[in-house]
Formats: structure tokens, C-alpha cells, sequence
């Protein structure tokens, strides 16, 4: 005997699919069948009734890139953590539903001996929590963070471990000249040689909304040697040569890019913010 899935009723006018419920929060757009709430900042996701089939996308913050001190490449920032649970819907009763919304991870600052970016923040909705990626190392501390992805490794340093992710690409280690790229969700960030500091690591497509997200930053070049900076990813900073890195942009999860010296003190770039993107049938 036919079941009709949940949410479906018979009609006379042949059946079909009937939401009970209804939700507020973020910006709400209705495309292909469903509803979509993107949501960028913290808030609460409030349910009337019980809405059916709801899947989401939970999107942790990128970290900053890597500052120098003087000359040298700093690493690219390491991206947050990507979670989909589409594939497993399930019904949210009515009730209210706190967001928090993970800010990036700060950008290395420009200062003697250079500094290492701030890693990222988590985001969290649902019982769950998307963590933040790792630091983009620097000549003052040398190792990538550890995060969801790596940060990338500068000045001879190795890069961070992900520890949801990838792992972040090692520095160069002939002069320290060039950063490592940030892990990204989707791959490893580039190690950095001695023509080229380390392009970030791939991202992820949300399968909802199509956009692409969490990619690693770029690693950062020194001005007085050749080659060129590392590219960022999915959104995530470009690491600078002789400058500082260029922030990922917002709402990403991606990763800051490193900065790159030349006898000046240079800054990395800062993370992106984190995202949660829900969608329903309607």
C-alpha cells in the first residue's frame, strides 16, 4: 500500500506537498521550491508551527593571515569549518532557535618580529557547532594554528593542522621568504617553494544556495626576491607581496591572506565571518 511522504496530503485537486509550518530570520528569498533564510549575523531562526524537510548549511570564520616584521612571507589564514546536513532533513518543532554567527579571526598586526593572525571563531545553530580555522603564521611564530583547516607556515615554518579540514602548506624554507597557504575545506593549502609562496586551499559548494565557501588564504612574498604572493580561495585573502594581505571577504569562512615584507613591518588580512544557510520545502 502507498504511504504519502510526510508533509504530502491527498487533494481533489490531485495532492502535493503542504509546509505546516513557517520561520523567521536572516533574508529570505524563495527559490526552486523552497524557502532559503540566509543568515549573517547572530540572531534567532523562529519557528510557528512545525516546519518539515529543513536542511542547513553551518559555516565557522576563516582566520587571519600572518604578519611580517622586517621582510619575509607570513601564511595564509586557514578556513572554517563547513557542515551540510542536506541529505538529512529533518522537522523543526515551533519554538526559537539562537544563532551565533563566528566573527573572522583578526589579521596578523603589523609589529616587530612579526606576528601570527588570530584563528577563527565557531558558529553555531542547532545543538551543533562549525569551529574556526587555524592562524597564518609569521616570522615571530613560525608554525601555522591548528583549526578546522590549517593555517598556512611562515618564515621556515610548517602549516597548521585541520582538524576538520586540510592542513595548511608549509613556508618556504630556503630564506623564510614566502608563506604557506591556508587549508581549505575542499584541499590542502599550497606549500610555498622557492619561485612562489603557497596559493590557499580549495573551498566547498554549498549545495544550497551554490556559492562557494571556506577556501584558504594565500601566503604572503617578500618584496626583495622573486616570485610572486599566494592566491586566496572561495573568497578567502590574497597574500601581498612587499604589503599587507588582503582580507577574505565576508561571510565566507575563508581565510586572510599573508603579508609580505621588505625591509617593513607588514600586516596580514583578516578572515571572513561565518554563515548559516536553512531551506524548506514550500
Amino acid at each position: 500500500m502507498f504511504t504519502f511522504p510526510v508533509g504530502y496530503m491527498r487533494s481533489n485537486s490531485g495532492g502535493g506537498f503542504v509546509q505546516t509550518g513557517s520561520a523567521t530570520g536572516g533574508t529570505v528569498t524563495d527559490s526552486g521550491g523552497y524557502r532559503i533564510h540566509e543568515i549573517t549575523s547572530s540572531t534567532d531562526f523562529v519557528v510557528t508551527g512545525t516546519l518539515l524537510q529543513v536542511e542547513f548549511d553551518r559555516i565557522g570564520s576563516g582566520a587571519g593571515g600572518g604578519g611580517v616584521g622586517g621582510g619575509g612571507g607570513g601564511g595564509g589564514g586557514g578556513a572554517g569549518e563547513f557542515f551540510t546536513s542536506v541529505g538529512s532533513s529533518e522537522s523543526f518543532s515551533a519554538g526559537t532557535y539562537p544563532l551565533v554567527i563566528g566573527a573572522g579571526g583578526a589579521a596578523g598586526p603589523i609589529g616587530a618580529g612579526g606576528n601570527g593572525g588570530s584563528p577563527g571563531n565557531a558558529t553555531s545553530f542547532n545543538g551543533g557547532s562549525s569551529v574556526g580555522g587555524g592562524f597564518g603564521s609569521s616570522a615571530g611564530n613560525e608554525t601555522g594554528g591548528d583549526g578546522a583547516s590549517g593555517g598556512g607556515g611562515g618564515n621556515r615554518g610548517d602549516g597548521g593542522a585541520g582538524t576538520a579540514g586540510n592542513d595548511g602548506g608549509n613556508a618556504e624554507n630556503l630564506g623564510g621568504n614566502k608563506g604557506g597557504g591556508g587549508g581549505g575545506f575542499g584541499t590542502v593549502g599550497a606549500n610555498a617553494d622557492a619561485a612562489n609562496a603557497g596559493n590557499g586551499g580549495a573551498g566547498t559548494v554549498s549545495e544550497i544556495d551554490g556559492n562557494n565557501y571556506c577556501g584558504g588564504g594565500g601566503g604572503g612574498a617578500s618584496g626583495s626576491v622573486s616570485g610572486v604572493a599566494g592566491t586566496g580561495a572561495a573568497g578567502g585573502g590574497n597574500g601581498a607581496k612587499s604589503g599587507t594581505g588582503s582580507n577574505a571577504t565576508e561571510n565566507t569562512g575563508s581565510g586572510g591572506g599573508g603579508g609580505g615584507g621588505s625591509g617593513s613591518d607588514e600586516g596580514g588580512g583578516n578572515g571572513g565571518s561565518g554563515k548559516v544557510i536553512i531551506r524548506y520545502p514550500i
